[in-house]
């Protein structure tokens, strides 16, 4: 999608002209904007359709709570065996990965296993069992997020646990508590630092 969107780009701006064209649609939980100026008419109404295709095809990839989505699926047969994923996910994956080597473990990106635990959205919510806490640490770790090559393209994932997307909303909160209750200091998982 992104040499489409960059073909599309460059087709509509060398039009010239004092034209902006602006559009707004929902994309991936919030609303997006594309916003393109000095571009005739019809070219820019093209790369702009290209470039929510690039919104369309994260959405589609990178949604946790898309049901089908690869990221959904990867969640889903966390643990069991390799996963196929595109290439987008998978170059997200190893960058998230790369973020959580780099940040000794403080960011992870494979905290699913413990993020409906914490529920504050309801009256009287509390923390949540440290039974449950502990059982679920035992699938958090991004050492454990192996990604390889697949045949055809893309990637396979070997989690262990499964993996959060990046949307609107943060869920900051739970990182202190996540950090302690899974005994670590500097990083997630089972290793003590």
């Amino acid at each position: 999608p992104m040499p489409a969107l960059a073909a599309a780009l460059a087709l509509a701006l060398a039009g010239g002209g004092d034209a902006v064209v602006t559009e707004s649609r929902p994309a991936m939980g919030t609303l997006a904007t594309v916003t393109l100026a000095g571009a005739e008419p019809d070219a820019a109404r093209r790369a702009i359709e290209a470039a929510f295709a690039v919104f369309a095809r994260v959405d589609w990839a990178l949604n946790e709570w898309r049901a089908g989505s690869p990221l959904d699926d990867l969640n889903a047969r966390a643990g069991r065996g390799w996963v196929p994923l595109p290439g987008d996910l998978c170059e997200v994956l190893r960058l998230a990965k790369r973020g959580a080597e780099r940040t000794g473990g403080l960011f992870d990106p494979t905290w699913a296993a413990l993020s409906g635990l914490w529920r504050f959205d309801r009256p009287g919510a509390a923390p949540p069992d440290p039974a449950k806490v502990r059982a679920a640490c035992k699938l958090v770790g991004h050492r454990r997020l192996e990604l390889r090559p697949a045949r055809g393209g893309g990637c396979e994932s070997g989690s262990v646990g499964g993996c959060h997307g990046y949307a609107p909303g943060s869920r900051l909160s739970v990182v202190g508590c996540r950090r302690r209750e899974c005994g670590g200091r500097s990083e997630f998982g089972n290793r003590k630092r």
